[in-house]
């Protein structure tokens, strides 16, 4: 079960709506799903089942949810499925302001969403999650993105 509070801003606590809660709700959208981790930030909200799916809920702005599109609104007010990532087993997730990271349980690295601030410019703007390649050197690391659909 999950349970949210706080600032409802852009659907981030997964309700339907944009309504602060002050006290804990549970969202029944994932009543039958066990929660391995939830990761949140301002604007929105990640949840990792265990079966290994994530799904993501609040602002998509920069493709920071992973989806390739939002229709008229930019917005998801009710948790979704990330279906780029469908068919990988996802087992942890850690989200910044405009981007989001997933790892695999086999350590496959994929983002999406904008990290200008440096990480790596070829993420900028990514909609759909490529898969990051960490190359080993001898004094510094590489970081390679290769983008491949899954699914």
């Amino acid at each position: 079960m999950v349970y949210t509070w706080g600032k409802g801003y852009c659907g981030s606590l997964g309700h339907g709506d944009e309504i602060d809660k002050t006290t804990p709700e549970i969202f029944s959208s994932l009543k039958t799903h066990l929660a391995v981790q939830v990761c949140a930030r301002k604007r929105k909200t990640f949840v990792l089942v265990d079966g290994g799916s994530m799904y993501g809920f609040g602002w998509m702005g920069f493709g920071s949810l992973g989806f390739p599109d939002g229709g008229a609104s930019d917005k998801v007010l009710r948790p979704w499925i990330l279906d780029s990532l469908r068919g990988l087993h996802i087992s942890q997730i850690s989200t910044g302001l405009y981007h989001t990271v997933a790892v695999t349980n086999k350590g496959q690295i994929f983002g999406f969403g904008d990290n200008e601030r440096a990480q790596h410019d070829t993420l900028r703007g990514c909609l759909e999650p490529p898969e990051i390649f960490i190359q080993e050197a001898t004094n510094d690391v590489g970081f390679v993105l290769e983008s491949r659909k899954y699914g």
